[in-house]
């Protein structure tokens, strides 16, 4: 068993150092594992923004949301196709597919 590890801040944002909370949510047969984790931004309450990420090959790579400020993802496929939800700008909720990998 490793840890994911957490994602990193950016060097240009004066919030939070870094992020503090990653969850797997699954993990197919090729090892490839998606979740959600911290950002170092907090919404408007002051709780941490999350983001969904897949983790493969020892590395988490943030899969980003459309324009809003919340995503999500339920299931990957052994393909490594990603399905999710994300909410726009406009406060709209849609069902995507997040990525291929």
């Amino acid at each position: 068993m490793s840890g994911l590890g957490f994602r990193p801040a950016p060097s240009s944002t004066s919030a939070r150092s870094a992020a503090s909370r990653s969850e797997a949510v699954a993990i197919n047969n090729r090892r490839q594992v998606i979740g959600k984790s911290d950002t170092p931004l907090n919404d408007s309450y002051g709780d941490p923004i999350q983001h969904p990420f897949v983790w493969q090959n020892g590395q988490m790579i943030d899969l980003g949301t459309l324009s809003g400020g919340e995503a999500r993802v339920v299931g990957i496929n052994d393909h490594g196709q990603i399905i999710g939800s994300s909410v726009t700008k406009a406060g709209r909720t849609h069902v995507v597919p997040l990525a291929q990998r």
